[in-house]
């Protein structure tokens, strides 16, 4: 019986060895936001109902199918809907791990989905069972719902394969306490009675419940964050006893931009376990190398790799996850993009970071990104530089010795060498396999998948974007996405994506323009650079450029109205240095001459290829006419008195009683009693009228006796 036994778990884990990942191929996180990794490269879902703020789940068959996912509080099937007794989980979606799902390891209709509380609240760590063989095959929550493990708990959970390859260790951490939590999930189920490991930092501050602990893909190695405290734990884990040890802490964080505000908050392995990266609100990402497995070491690995996107909505901290395509994925709160870690067994900059790289297809992206098995990302082999052309490199990554080795690169060539490197002459899809005999044990595992060869795209060249400068203070939005047909000429889209950047370092930092829809220019003269990459391989690529123009909008300075006087032609000049004059008049020069009163106007224009910058004027022209009608005088006083002077005409003009000082006002006040001469003039210089005016002194009453 226990060669039976351990020839059945032998088998399963090499069954998990090769379909391991299927289970982590759709993801729903965020606001209704969703990826599925089924064609090979992330693509947006937009059919999820689940609207989280942190915590969320997710699980799919070993094929690919979805088949439900979760905030801890709602269950959804893969219709989206919630399913039977699927409602009211005693997890919080403001959890930063509210929920994780389990396969049952005996039983493949049945899934574990532990829940956990927010900042230790009342509920603590429980689990429910679904059962997909309920609800027609849609999968209903059983009555083993909301069952307790521990309380009070933190907002940390995890979980990793047993040494066997068949169960799974489900690790949490216990609130005011510095004990962890191992349960042990096989073929019987839960085992209750978890393996406790009493080791590391006593977590008694409420803020450091907050953020993610994950376990390492090869099982060797867990990860704490501890929020508030912005302290980050490291431990060894062994996966047969399930017991965490060798604890030591990283304390180097909040020192660069030296605010208190910023807190670490996610954290991930790369697929070999060789590298450790963690995001810290405010500032962004940054690896640590585990190769020395010590708290000198690990922390003078520090790498900042760069800063998160300026379009999340606070700069928040985000939670990262590893993807079946070997990447790390970054959430990143209030944004329609993802982040990624693009080659993240690569050292420092040969990572790959970028803060803008995914689309969610206008959802949103909050805190969280669903966890799954660590061990589902242990993977077998990794495959780089997929380009027809390029020296396709194979790694084998192996964890135990082995005494022979055998690679099928699907195009008839086989291979003995544990890293080959092999050119393939025709672009298409190829099955590789990779199978290795186990130097002990003699057991052979085998890793198959299809691995895309892609043609080299080529970025056509495209004309310039020009617009118009209508402000005239050098800036303008441009739709750098009106490029991308001409771009792509036919090729793609599937498969192919455009991005732009406003640099050669940009580029080369894969830092394209997050938001190409709505781009202002920096330079009335600005070039941009369009790279045409294959989905999943930015290095198979090709780039074109072009530049952004603004021509100058013309701006008239003319007059509203103009006067003739005494029916005198008269020039109206609209500028030099435009392309194009257009009259009301039919003329076509930049000047022309007015000789009779009416309404006149003039377009003129500035002309770059197909772009026609316009700007147009309508103007009156008057006959210039004036004449005094009345003088009002008062004049009942010695030194207190005033004309008004009433006038009849078209034009503006000004008044005078002496010839020399006129004013706008037609009102002269403060006169003593004299002889007057008031004048008249229109602004225009085109006519002066006056007027004699004498002032009598009229009492305003008289006396009986006269």
């Amino acid at each position: 019986m226990r060669l039976s036994y351990l020839y059945i778990a032998l088998l399963l884990f090499s069954f998990n060895f090769l379909h391991g990942q299927g289970e982590a191929s759709n993801w729903y996180f965020g606001e209704n936001a969703g990826l599925t990794f089924n064609g090979g490269f992330p693509t947006a879902l937009i059919n999820g109902n689940l609207n989280t703020a942190e915590g969320c789940a997710a699980i799919s068959d070993s094929q690919g199918n979805l088949r439900f996912y979760t905030d801890g509080r709602s269950v959804y099937n893969r219709d989206h809907l919630v399913m039977p007794n699927g409602s009211q989980l005693q997890g919080n979606s403001s959890s930063t791990q509210s929920g994780l799902i389990v396969p049952h390891p005996g039983n493949t209709n049945l899934y574990y989905i532990f829940t956990l509380q927010s900042l230790a609240a009342p509920g603590g760590l429980r689990y429910s069972v679904v059962d997909m063989s309920l609800d027609t095959g849609l999968g209903a929550v059983t009555t083993d719902k909301n069952i307790l493990l521990h309380d009070p708990t933190t907002e940390k959970i995890t979980a990793v394969s047993h040494s066997n390859g068949t169960d799974v260790w489900v690790i949490a951490h216990k609130y005011d306490s510095n004990e962890f939590t191992s349960y042990l999930v096989d073929v019987n189920g839960i085992n209750m009675n978890p393996v406790i490991s009493a080791v590391g930092n006593n977590i008694n501050v409420l803020a450091d419940t907050i953020g993610q602990m994950k376990a390492s893909p090869d099982g060797t190695k867990v990860a704490v964050v501890y929020n508030e405290s912005e302290i980050l734990e490291l431990l060894d884990f062994d996966t047969t006893t399930g017991i965490l040890s060798n604890s030591f802490q990283l304390t180097s964080f909040g020192t660069n931009m030296g605010t208190n505000n910023s807190k670490i908050y996610g954290v991930e392995f790369s697929p070999r376990s060789r590298y450790l990266y963690v995001t810290e609100s405010f500032e962004g990402v940054f690896q640590f190398d585990l190769l020395n497995f010590n708290a000198v070491d690990v922390d003078n690995s520090k790498v900042f790799l760069g800063a998160q996107s300026s379009n999340t909505v606070t700069g928040s901290n985000n939670s990262l996850q590893l993807a079946q395509d070997g990447r790390i994925y970054i959430a990143q709160d209030g944004y329609d993009r993802l982040g990624v870690i693009t080659d993240p067994d690569e050292p420092g900059s040969l990572s790959g970071y970028s803060s803008n790289s995914v689309t969610l297809n206008n959802k949103l992206s909050r805190l969280g990104l669903p966890p799954f098995v660590q061990s589902y990302f242990d993977i077998g082999f990794i495959v780089e530089n997929i380009c027809l052309g390029d020296s396709t490199q194979f790694t084998a990554n192996l964890s135990q010795s082995y005494s022979t080795i055998l690679w099928d690169l699907g195009d008839g060539t086989t291979s003995n060498l544990e890293n080959p490197v092999h050119s393939y002459t025709v672009s298409g899809d190829y099955s590789v396999s990779l199978s290795v005999t186990e130097a002990v044990t003699g057991q052979i595992f085998v890793e198959n998948r299809v691995v895309t060869i892609y043609d080299s795209p080529i970025a056509y060249g495209v004309n310039d974007l020009v617009q118009c400068d209508n402000d005239a203070n050098g800036s303008e939005i441009f739709d750098l996405t009106v490029q991308n047909t001409v771009i792509l000429n036919g090729q793609g889209p599937n498969g192919l994506r455009v991005d732009y950047y406003e640099s050669v370092a940009d580029l080369n930092a894969d830092l394209p323009i997050s938001n190409p829809l709505n781009y202002m220019n920096t330079a009335i003269n600005q070039e941009i650079i369009a790279r045409v990459s294959v989905v999943g391989s930015e290095t198979c690529s090709d780039t074109t450029s072009f530049e952004l123009q603004l021509i100058e909008s013309p701006q008239l300075l003319l007059e509203s109205e103009y006067y003739l006087c005494d029916n005198q032609p008269f020039t109206i000049d609209a500028g030099n240095g435009y392309d194009d004059y257009l009259w009301s008049t039919g003329e076509m020069s930049s000047m022309i001459t007015i000789n009779t009163p009416g309404t006149y106007s003039v377009i003129v224009s500035n002309i770059q290829g197909t772009t026609r910058c316009e700007a147009d004027y309508t103007f009156d022209v008057l006959n210039a006419d004036v004449q005094i009608t009345d003088v009002v005088v008062e004049d009942w006083t010695l030194n207190s008195n005033s004309i008004t002077i009433e006038v009849s005409g078209e034009g503006n003009f000004e008044y005078s009683i002496d010839g020399l000082n006129y004013q706008s006002s037609n009102t002269f006040t403060d006169l003593t009693i004299d002889k007057y001469t008031v004048y008249v003039r229109d602004l225009e210089g085109c006519a002066t009228v006056s007027q004699d005016i004498f002032m009598l002194y009229h009492p305003r009453y008289f006396t009986p006796n006269g």
